[in-house]
């Protein structure tokens, strides 16, 4: 950078400042730009919409950031559980204070033990969440009802309006889903079957996008779920092992569906067929 860049850092307008902002990583700004000169420090120091994203991140730069961060000012957070040698959840635990992420907006837990899941949320306030993705990578089965238990007290809060979930299928089935619940984006990663997605549905009025895992569903039971369907727009189905006539009764639920994503094995890719089934 040359000097006349430097010296024009300083003097910048507050939003330019913060646009800058948004257009770097936490470490970036914490450690560099924010020691350009006082003033900077001064702005930067009101900043609050950082992005925490510590999915490769080395201990050494988690550790500082989590020291160098204000709890208050990040809007999303991403803890991930990428070695044996070092757990970020735990010293995320010890570093931070109860409900000091008080305006998260976003969260997403790669990989954690199941273990571990409630000292993490404790520190979040969940009263926030507008996002909220999980993905266990160590189940243990005294935990199995302690995790659903947690993804139903999360799942009453108003605000929040995408789930996504990488967990084992009972998990899942034993969420107790509230009636109506405000998600309008939902991904399960698990295979699960039709009798659950039903439930799922039966709970979602204002849904607008779902993936799902379809492996384990092969066949569709003739319910007409177009009540609960209504909404949908976007529909990607993955893994997909059930004949296209199932998959077709499964469609007709969905009168405003614009956008569909289909993977798997099977003969889906008729146009004639899809171009008659368009047209009914």
């Amino acid at each position: 950078m040359s000097m006349n860049q430097q010296s024009l850092l300083p003097t910048l307008p507050v939003e330019i400042v913060y646009y800058i902002c948004d257009c770097l990583d936490a470490k970036t700004i914490l450690v560099s730009f924010r020691n350009i000169c006082r003033r900077l420090r001064n702005i930067i120091n009101n900043y609050d919409n950082y992005i925490l994203d510590f999915k490769n991140t080395s201990q050494s730069d988690f550790r500082l950031i989590s020291r160098l961060i204000n709890p208050q000012r990040v809007k999303s957070l991403t803890l991930s559980q990428q070695t044996t040698t070092f757990d970020q959840t735990i010293f995320f635990d010890k570093q931070f204070h109860v409900k000091d992420f008080s305006r998260l907006h976003s969260l997403t837990l790669i990989g954690i033990k199941e273990s571990r899941l409630r000292a993490v949320l404790k520190h979040i306030n969940i009263l926030s969440l507008v996002s909220f993705s999980l993905e266990i990578g160590e189940h243990k089965k005294q935990h199995d009802h302690v995790t659903a238990t947690v993804l139903t007290s999360i799942l009453t809060r108003a605000s929040l309006r995408k789930l996504a979930l990488n967990i084992e299928q009972n998990r899942i089935e034993a969420i107790e889903w509230p009636d109506p619940c405000t998600i309008e984006e939902l991904k399960i990663d698990k295979c699960i079957g039709f009798d659950s997605i039903r439930r799922i549905l039966h709970h979602l009025p204002r849904l607008k996008t779902l993936t799902i895992d379809c492996y384990s569903i092969k066949t569709i039971h003739p319910t007409n779920l177009t009540a609960y369907c209504q909404k949908l727009t976007s529909v990607s189905l993955e893994k997909l092992n059930m004949n296209i006539a199932d998959l077709e009764f499964f469609l007709q639920s969905m009168p405003s569906l614009i956008d569909l994503k289909l993977t798997g094995n099977g003969n889906y890719f008729d146009g004639h067929r899809w171009e008659k089934f368009i047209q009914k």
